[in-house]
């Protein structure tokens, strides 16, 4: 569906952008025939259809260039909702002088309200990555025609907002922030996986770390964390980790110039699938007449491959009772967590031949730093109710997964300042 709109009313979120866009705007316009075209300063600001865009900032490194937008809804209230804005697709953008990086267009990360109570999506933030630009001194420029947005419920169609956001600009001429590109190219494996970091980009305003992680057995996994330390001790967290085509970018704070940094990885989650059966007793009636909210404590103990775990608790609830179960390894060395590979791999019965629909379960980790976690316990939700006459349940998983925890930890030196 494309959505026009006739009029906008700039809202107090958005005038310091209105205001932006009044300075910029004679620039654009006093350029006669006589005088060479004058470069804006950024940000460059665009209002069309109600919303506003604006380019903040142009990055030049070797090996790309990145432009990065703000968008913001200039006409709250009327047209689609700004939440629901999707990435572009590659014709919703009119490139003069630029040229796409790779399939893998860039990344839409949304901006949230400050202070209490319900969080709500205030702008994105908008960046595109192009080829390296090899002359900086000649103009380019680049235009937005549509914004897309997605439905708000699956019954709706997702909307296209069809406007003119046009950014023309010489990259020499806006001093745009220079960027350069450390070739790392080491690994290191640990626990049946092996770490790889590829390349480090050292900018002003940033530093990203390019890596890739690789299962020795082939498992599927999931990797939850990377840090940077310095030889200090201090400890950088990404702000950010994006997935180009199987290889992760974390971005980080800008690194100090000659300093020497440890990239580490925390513990990683591996796949097993491995069929698991778990039969223990229960009280029936007990947890029959139990009312709704009450959680019924069991602790009935299990060993599952090789480790301790409990029976926790069983909570009733509206339609459904959750069944919890907990890693109880002492001091916190539990590495196995009970998962699922899909909603078919779960099943629940007890000894009178009753079987349980299966809604849900969810799974959690305790942590006490950046690089330390363990396996804390998982819950299953079943519908309905448990029979009063049952004294016994068993659940099959059609896999579960291990912590691998290395360590893998590679050292690079930076080079000093120029």
């Amino acid at each position: 569906m494309r959505h026009s709109r006739s009029r906008w009313w700039l809202f107090a979120g958005v005038i310091a952008l209105a205001m932006v866009a009044l300075l910029v705007m004679p620039r654009l316009l006093s350029t006669g025939r006589s005088q060479a075209p004058t470069t804006p300063s950024l940000p460059i600001v665009a209002t069309s259809a109600g919303m506003t865009v604006s380019l903040t900032n142009v990055e030049l490194a070797a090996d790309r260039t990145v432009l990065t937008f703000s968008i913001v809804d200039a006409d709250t209230g009327s047209g689609p909702a700004l939440a629901q804005l999707d990435a572009p697709a590659p014709t919703d953008l009119r490139l003069d002088g630029l040229r796409w990086h790779s399939a893998s267009l860039g990344n839409l990360r949304p901006i949230f309200s400050n202070g209490a109570g319900a969080q709500q999506i205030t702008a994105w933030e908008l960046s595109l990555v192009f080829d390296p630009i090899t002359e900086p001194a000649r103009e380019v420029s680049a235009t937005i025609t549509a914004l897309r947005f997605r439905p708000e419920s699956p019954e709706e169609r997702g909307q296209i907002l069809e406007g003119d956001w046009s950014f023309r600009f010489t990259p020499a001429a806006l001093g745009a922030p220079a960027s350069s590109q450390l070739t790392v190219d080491q690994q290191h494996s640990a626990d049946g996986i092996t770490f790889f970091v590829d390349a480090i980009m050292l900018a002003p305003t940033h530093a990203t770390v390019t890596y890739r992680i690789a299962s020795q057995s082939g498992s599927n996994f999931e990797s939850t964390e990377i840090m940077v330390q310095l030889a200090d001790g201090t400890q950088l967290m990404p702000k950010q980790i994006d997935n180009h085509d199987g290889a992760f970018v974390a971005t980080f704070p800008p690194f100090p110039a000659g300093a020497t940094l440890t990239i580490a990885l925390a513990p990683i989650l591996v796949e097993v699938s491995q069929p698991l059966t778990l039969t223990f007793p229960i009280d029936g009636r007990s947890i029959a007449s139990a009312a709704e909210g009450t959680q019924v404590d069991l602790h009935t103990p299990l060993v599952v491959a090789g480790e301790q775990f409990e029976v926790a608790s069983v909570t009733i609830q509206e339609k459904q009772f959750v069944l919890r179960i907990q890693n109880t390894v002492p001091d916190h060395r539990g590495s196995l967590l009970l998962r699922y590979p899909g909603e078919n791999g779960v099943t629940l019965t007890d000894n009178l031949g009753n079987q349980y629909a299966f809604s849900g379960a969810s799974t959690n980790f305790g942590k006490s730093d950046p690089l330390t976690s363990w396996a804390d316990g998982s819950s299953f939700a079943f519908t309905g109710a448990i029979a009063a006459e049952a004294s016994q349940l068993t659940l099959t998983l059609d896999g579960y997964a291990r912590q691998a925890r290395g360590p893998w930890q590679i050292t690079v030196q930076l080079p000093a300042a120029p």
